[in-house]
């Protein structure tokens, strides 16, 4: 029984440390997003300036093709990082209930102690 009892102690800290370090990725993600975001809107900005400048001509139509590929590219960057959202989200929820299982576990563990001393 407390070989048991051990074994479960010593999953239940590997899983808390593995639930630490989701946190610590996903903020990781969240950072990562907010500076993507603020290079994307520098960067829309400038095209913005860009396409005030160049009203006419050639260069107009060059500034537009390029502006419309970012916007192809940020499209395609924030699917991505939304499908890395969604795996950090399912990695975060299948730790919380392998912890919610092992502490049942371990609480049923010491209740089969306690009926075993009385």
């Amino acid at each position: 029984m407390t070989q048991n009892l051990e074994e479960i102690d010593f999953q239940l800290r590997q899983v808390r440390e593995q639930l630490e370090d989701s946190e610590r990725g996903y903020q990781k993600y969240e950072d990562n997003c907010e500076a993507a975001d603020s290079i994307f809107q520098r960067v829309l900005h400038s095209f913005h300036e860009d396409q005030a400048i160049w009203q006419d001509g050639e260069m107009r139509y060059r500034t537009e093709s390029v502006s419309d590929e970012f916007s192809i590219t940020q499209q395609q960057f924030r699917l991505k990082y939304e499908d890395m959202k969604e795996e950090l989200i399912r990695e975060k929820s299948s730790l919380v209930k392998k912890l919610d299982s092992l502490l049942m576990e371990k609480q049923s563990l010491l209740a089969q102690e306690k009926s075993h001393e009385y």
